[in-house]
């Protein structure tokens, strides 16, 4: 059983969570934090201090809810959630939200009110659990599975797909075939871990 940070339900209402005791070893505990690595949510700092994610793509989302459920026990409904929607779509943001909860089983309750972003194109959802403790469980667990992972090439393709499904571009020639794929990393530490990881797959950057 861990704590939840008062702040992340409306009126400070929050019950502690429990997480499981033992983590499963797997390729979806690496693309899980593969995924978080991509587009998992920080605050002031860039400090993962939350257990969240953000993005566009629903299955995206589903993949990361799966990786919470299955590899620490938290269930989607667990989560609250979020959506930042396009100008266009400012009068449809009841219907949108609703088909999200759906999908996601994050139920409407759990949603923090909604943005309306003139600058973006597409509806990012956020979905987390504000709990400092448990961002800090998950960042040490990525942490000693380092060593695990760099000798697995099975584990490292798995953070890899998780962190290019995020973060990963592919160019389109002028003839219409597929160029090379880059990925996208502000950090310098996360691109040379990004470069040793490739390195473990024989691809060199």
């Amino acid at each position: 059983e861990i704590s939840v940070d008062k702040n992340s339900a409306r009126g400070g209402k929050v019950n502690p969570i429990l997480i499981k005791r033992f983590v499963p070893i797997n390729e979806l505990l690496f693309e899980g934090l593969g995924l978080r690595l991509g587009d998992g949510i920080k605050l002031q700092g860039g400090k993962f201090i939350i257990f969240g994610f953000s993005n566009t793509e629903l299955s995206l989302q589903k993949k990361f809810l799966e990786f919470a459920k299955e590899c620490f026990g938290l269930d989607s409904i667990k989560f609250h959630a979020r959506i930042s929607v396009p100008l266009r779509l400012r009068d449809n943001i009841k219907d949108v939200e609703e088909g999200i909860s759906k999908k996601l089983n994050v139920p409407l309750s759990k949603f923090f009110k909604p943005q309306v972003l003139e600058s973006r194109n597409l509806t990012f959802i956020d979905v987390k659990i504000s709990s400092t403790l448990l961002g800090f469980i998950v960042k040490k667990l990525s942490e000693v599975t380092l060593e695990i992972m760099l000798s697995s090439k099975e584990f490292c393709a798995a953070f890899l797909r998780g962190v290019i499904a995020c973060e990963g571009n592919i160019a389109l020639r002028r003839n219409l075939k597929l160029g090379e794929i880059s990925i996208g990393a502000k950090d310098r530490e996360e691109r040379d871990f990004i470069r040793v990881t490739l390195h473990k797959l024989n691809i060199i950057p």
